[in-house]
């Protein structure tokens, strides 16, 4: 008995095409429905399907929300082709297809079963799936849905082996569309590649396509089945089926693509942990370049910013290793937030101290004064990390920068690289850091001009530091002017 059939339009089964083939029918957020409702705003039980002397009734079954038939609230309403049924948010359009499919008058070549007019009760419900944001086998169950409703058939089954195979398959014993293994007939084997959908044994009681993908490799198999008792498929059915594969196909390739998409965007924001966006950018900008020359580099003047952590040696003694790795995760986070707001780098962790570059891999034109005011904001972050931990867990930090021209891109091999700056400018970088007071700042001569009309600094002269055969100018920072 097929009463006629609902078309979800919107929500998570968007697009699914239930036949009514109880009454009643039952509509509602449980399990046990006939039509379960994925909606927090429907009622565990919320309405009913009757057939009342070939009429079909649609009755309220006292729902929180109420029901909505063309946006009037109702208690009972008589259905008809068309009407437009809201069950919280969910909107379902009723089809009268009973003159189509009623086992006891089934006529195919009645002007009701014309492929023109019946397109847009059987086709247009699937177009949906080319958009929908479903997983293969909600897609599958709701072709198989599609399938059953439109053909009123004793068997339909779909057959996918492209990106996350399933079998569906729905036959008069089940309720609902059956996930499992499905054998397919060997006679099959001759037709994978048929361009056209193609009627099978039994005077045309079974009728089935192949699936394919666009460089035509076979995916699959859709079918359908009816007893030999009931009119065979006709002309008018393989045309229909072939508009569906058409439909199948390009659904269920398409999710395939958007998991894809969706996996690799994981992907990505896990490597954004270990690689920052700006060097995502970078790297993805210069694609083509890297694979001719994959490792390239250039000379530009930057800013590089060393700061370590001053007695970490002694505080790890006085601690068990996991309360240090995470007294160092909370101080590195500040830092790295700290860093990363003034449109800081950070190149590398190495143990407590820190690397970061203001300059590269994008340059924003102060770059040496975005490095100075990052280390300022940098020391009254630990002053304020100070007041969350137990006083003998607390610490000092210092911090040198050091700017000029450097070597910079994907420094190693072919099979590793690391994007970094080399040069001498960074060896005295980590120089002044050594050399910088409890909680100070020092900064080179070249990072001293650029930044001298934002910063109160303090001239050093001649300081030794380790490494140089020559004793160097240095610049205390005091305070922002």
């Amino acid at each position: 008995m097929n009463l006629g059939t609902l078309t979800i339009e919107n929500g998570e089964s968007a697009g699914s095409v239930i036949r009514i083939d109880h009454s009643p029918f039952s509509l509602g957020r449980l399990d046990s429905n006939h039509l379960v409702i994925v909606d927090e705003k429907a009622s565990r039980y919320h309405a009913t399907i009757e057939n009342r002397l070939g009429t079909l009734v649609i009755k309220d079954l006292n729902s929180r929300n109420g029901l909505i038939v063309n946006n009037n609230q109702i208690t009972e309403h008589i259905l008809k082709a068309g009407d437009e049924i809201l069950i919280g948010s969910t909107k379902i359009i009723f089809h009268d297809v009973r003159q189509i499919h009623e086992d006891t008058d089934f006529d195919v070549t009645t002007k009701a079963y014309d492929l023109n007019t019946d397109l847009t009760i059987g086709i247009h419900p699937l177009l949906k799936l080319l958009r929908a944001k479903l997983n293969v086998e909600t897609i599958g169950s709701q072709i198989i849905n599609h399938l059953w409703s439109r053909y009123a058939t004793d068997t339909c089954f779909l057959v996918w082996k492209g990106l996350n195979p399933v079998s569906i398959s729905k036959t008069l014993k089940d309720a609902s569309p059956k996930v499992g293994t499905i054998e397919i007939p060997k006679s099959f084997e001759d037709h994978c590649f048929d361009p056209e959908p193609t009627f099978i044994e039994d005077d045309g009681h079974f009728l089935f396509s192949s699936l394919m993908n666009d460089s035509y490799e076979h995916l699959g198999w859709i079918g359908l089945k009816r007893d030999t008792s009931k009119p065979s498929f006709n002309h008018k059915d393989k045309v229909d089926l072939f508009a569906i594969r058409l439909i199948t196909e390009t659904a269920l390739e398409r999710c395939a693509h958007v998991q894809t998409i969706t996996t690799n965007e994981k992907k990505l924001s896990l490597v954004e942990k270990y690689v920052s966006p700006d060097i995502l950018t970078n790297i993805f900008d210069k694609d083509a370049r890297i694979e001719n020359d994959p490792l390239d580099v250039e000379e530009r003047e930057v800013s590089i910013l060393f700061t370590d952590i001053q007695g970490f040696t002694s505080l790890s003694e006085k601690l068990p290793p996991k309360e240090i790795a995470n007294l160092l995760n909370e101080y590195f986070q500040r830092m790295v937030d700290v860093i990363s707001s003034h449109h800081g780098e950070i190149n590398k962790f190495i143990g407590d101290a820190i690397m970061a570059l203001f300059g590269a891999p994008k340059s924003y034109g102060n770059d040496a004064a975005l490095a100075v005011h990052a280390a300022l904001d940098m020391i009254a972050a630990l002053e304020r990390f100070w007041k969350d931990i137990s006083e003998h867990k607390r610490f000092n930090m210092r911090i040198g920068i050091n700017t000029g021209n450097v070597v910079v891109g994907n420094i190693g091999s072919l099979k590793k690289m690391e994007y970094t700056v080399l040069g001498d400018v960074v060896n005295i970088a980590s120089r002044l850091e050594s050399n910088a007071p409890t909680n100070g700042i020092l900064i080179g001569k070249r990072t001293a001009e650029l930044v001298q009309s934002e910063f109160d600094l303090e001239h050093i002269p001649n300081l030794k530091v380790k490494g140089k055969s020559k004793e160097i100018d240095v610049f205390r920072v005091i305070s922002r002017r």
